[in-house]
């Protein structure tokens, strides 16, 4: 009995991990659809010259464990996306950060304390024709973040 308690609760710890890396690769394949994984190898070899779209990363990517991004330009998707990504953000170990509304476009920025310590950054922008979700994990602060999303 004692057995079974402690492998429930493994599971339900490791559940909200899992979740986000589930919306993921649940979408991977799917037309319309594009990822990114990007690992901390990457970003240490890549250093001060990587960026995400018009965006450099300089110092930020050797705080960085991975990245992932993903796109969808597919009106039908992106409703199902949507959903499926806030059913992750809205639990309680998310905390909304920050949220930007401009121009028909809507950001969110949310963070999760992981048990490491380590930070979970989720940038969520949703557009009417474009949903887009940068997942940032790594020793990263808000600070950084905010840099990040200036122009």
């Amino acid at each position: 009995m004692k057995q079974l308690l402690i492998t429930a609760l493994m599971v339900l710890m490791s559940t909200g991990a899992q979740a986000q890396k589930e919306v993921f690769d649940k979408y991977e394949d799917t037309k319309g659809v594009s990822t990114v994984f990007i690992s901390k190898a990457l970003l240490n070899l890549a250093g001060g010259f990587a960026s995400i779209g018009d965006k450099k990363l300089g110092k930020m990517a050797g705080k960085m464990d991975n990245v992932r991004i993903m796109n969808c330009e597919n009106k039908s998707l992106i409703a199902k996306i949507k959903r499926d990504a806030q059913a992750i953000y809205n639990r309680d170990e998310y905390e909304e950060m920050m949220r930007i509304n401009e121009d028909g476009q809507r950001v969110v920025i949310y963070q999760r304390i992981l048990k490491s310590g380590k930070n979970e950054f989720a940038l969520f922008s949703v557009e009417d024709d474009e949903l887009s979700i940068i997942n940032i994990t790594g020793t990263i602060t808000l600070e950084d973040m905010k840099q990040f999303t200036k122009d």
